[in-house]
Parts: C-alpha cells; structure tokens; sequence
C-alpha cells in the first residue's frame, strides 16, 4: 500500500516539478510583406517601364496628330460659300507634305494633276474612299477653272477633305511616285499590208 500512496502522492504534486527540462516551443511570426523580394522588385520595375513607354507612345502620338488635327479644325471653320478647290488642294498637300517620309517629300511635291489625285486616293482607307473620291472629282473639274463652284462641289470638297485628314494621312503610300502618273495611251499602230 505503500506504493499506491507514493504513486498518489507524486500525481498529486504540482505539474511543474514533474515536466521535463525542455523550453517551451516557440510559434514563428507571421512572414513580413516588406522588405520585398528581388522578383518583386524586378517585377516594379518592368511595370514602371510599360507605364513609361505607353506614355511616351501616347505623348509622341499626339504631337504626331497635331498638324491633322489643325487642318481639320481649319476645313471645319470654313464656310461652304468660302471653299474654293486650290483652298482645299493646297491644304491637303501641306499635310501630306508634312506627313510624308523625308525621302518622299521632294517626289510627293512633284505630283500634281491626275497624279496626285490618284495618290490622295491610294492613300485613302477603303473606308472612308468613297468621299474622297467624291473630292477629287470635284478638284479635278473645278482646280483650274475661274467660275465659282457649285455648293454641291464644296459639299463635297469639305467632306472628302476632312475624311482624308482624320484617316489617310496615317497610311502614306510607300509606292514609287511613278506608280501615280497617269499612264500615256499610245496610239494604235495600223498595219500596212502589202
């Protein structure tokens, strides 16, 4: 009986003085946000730079847009009873003589004529290529002529010129000039039979 007492005593003795010499465990803290990885950091800074590049392609965009958005203002202000073909005709070859490539700007100034209402054409989406056509037809019967145009005519000058200065100016040909010059009919040759 002895034995159960001790057995007793020592479960009734406080539990400190039977654990074991072993600390307690320790929880680990939570995994701090800050200061981040190096992935993240390249990560940032790829994003900085889409942001940049963007901005840039933006900025440049509109500078690029500027002088379009000049001559439409213009075309815009004009009255119909004010439009005359050289008006319109001499607008439009600013803006794509502005708009051309430093190596088509000598050729591009060349062109009049046939030519160069046929490049106005080819370089009009297929979109918006009914009012320009419209336009040049009407440059090319009322250009050089002194009776005043028609309100049908300048109508039509104001619409084909604002279509080609929103939307064409963006799609310059880089066909040769050549390409534009109205082919020469050659005459039929008769054959002479003996």
């Amino acid at each position: 009986m002895t034995w159960l007492l001790t057995t007793a005593a020592t479960a009734a003795q406080p539990a400190a003085e039977t654990q074991l010499p072993i600390k307690d465990i320790m929880i680990a803290q939570a995994v701090s946000w800050w200061p981040l990885a190096p992935g993240w950091w390249v990560l940032i800074a790829l994003v900085m730079l889409a942001i940049v590049a963007m901005a840039w392609q933006l900025i440049r965009r509109h500078q690029k847009q500027a002088i379009s958005r000049l001559a439409v203002a213009r075309v815009t202000s004009w009255q119909p009873a004010e439009v005359t073909a050289e008006q319109c005709n001499a607008l439009l070859k600013a803006v794509a003589l502005h708009y051309a490539r430093p190596e088509q700007t000598e050729a591009l100034g060349a062109l009049s004529g046939t030519a160069w209402l046929n490049w106005l054409q080819a370089s009009t989406p297929n979109k918006h290529k009914s009012a320009v056509e419209a336009m040049c037809q009407a440059l090319e019967t009322n250009l050089y002529q002194p009776a005043k145009l028609t309100s049908e005519h300048q109508q039509l000058l104001l619409n084909g010129a604002q279509q080609w200065l929103q939307h064409s100016w963006q799609q310059i040909p880089r066909t040769p000039f050549e390409a534009y010059q109205p082919v020469a009919k050659q005459p039929a040759t008769a054959e002479v039979s003996s």
